[in-house]
């Protein structure tokens, strides 16, 4: 199973951002209030969230075909 370094990476990097989301959390309740810049970028966050969800979901659906050599 090649792929499982790749779910290794992803997971990963999805429990780094995670941690992050939790940081600002924290960083907007308790330090500074969020800005309208910080909305934008949460915007885009979100944004590029949903087109990686989009991709995922499109992967169950891939068909194994091989390039003939």
């Amino acid at each position: 199973m090649q792929s499982i370094h790749h779910y290794s990476n992803i997971l990963n990097s999805l429990t780094t951002i995670n941690g992050q989301i939790v940081s600002l959390d924290y960083l907007f309740r308790e330090v500074e209030a969020s800005t309208d810049i910080d909305t934008q970028f949460v915007d885009s966050f979100v944004a590029s969230a949903q087109e990686m969800i989009a991709a995922a979901e499109a992967l169950k659906s891939v068909v194994y075909d091989p390039t003939p050599e």
